[in-house]
């Protein structure tokens, strides 16, 4: 529960000022009255919370990936999963730019570099042409 008010705090919903004792007896959740109609507009734009790896919003994951598909049906394509894992990964390195000493995040991005570095080179050997216009517009090499 802290981690969520935490989390609200710092989206601007809600103010520190608006948390503290409930002495009628009120049930904690009455303190986000003022912010339901907020939350209610940011569930309905597809916003994912997840405590453990901090927020992470379906609206950028939905715009990478129709940036980089191939057909209007695809969302598992090696070029897709290549670009939301490269997201991921400048993302955690930007934490572990200030969190330095976070070892089990860092663990997790050397795997998620395995994992696109075997996607990488399975793109590389079947389509090229593919991987070489994936790798110029990620910026990768």
């Amino acid at each position: 529960m802290a981690g969520f008010i935490r989390l609200l705090i710092t989206m601007g919903l809600l103010r520190p000022d608006q948390i503290g004792a409930r002495n009628d007896g009120s049930h904690l959740w009455d303190c986000f009255a003022p912010i339901k109609s907020e939350l209610a507009m940011t569930s309905s734009i597809g916003c994912t919370y997840q405590m453990s790896y901090g927020i992470i919003l379906n609206m950028d994951k939905k715009s990478v990936i129709d940036k980089h598909k191939i057909n209007d049906k695809d969302c598992g394509s090696a070029d897709v999963q290549i670009a939301v894992l490269t997201e991921r990964i400048r993302h955690l390195t930007q934490h572990l730019d200030t969190f330095k000493k976070d070892h089990h995040t860092r663990h997790g991005l050397l795997k998620m570099v395995g994992k696109r570095k075997r996607l990488q080179t399975y793109l590389r050997k079947s389509n090229p042409s593919r991987y070489a216009k994936l790798v110029e517009s990620l910026g990768i090499r």
